[in-house]
């Protein structure tokens, strides 16, 4: 990755784009990341992923096999 290349905000940064002209693609890739200790929470509105017909519960800890641990802790 070169300076420019890529770029990475806060969620709640307001941000956006014009559309691209089809001879300069544009390609956009969004990933999520969360910690051992985040729990769900029922809340009203879209969600980025969409989460609410997974079954979870307000407290429920998120499911690994929805976001599964990419680096696993070393207790080395």
């Amino acid at each position: 990755v070169e300076p420019g290349d890529a770029l990475c905000f806060d969620f709640r940064t307001v941000h956006g784009t014009t559309s691209a002209p089809i001879e300069k693609r544009r390609r956009a890739f969004s990933t999520r990341w969360l910690g051992d200790d985040v729990r769900y929470l029922e809340r009203q509105g879209e969600t980025s992923p969409p989460l609410n017909d997974l079954g979870l519960q307000s407290g429920d800890v998120m499911r690994p096999d929805l976001f599964p641990v990419l680096w696993p802790v070393s207790h080395e």
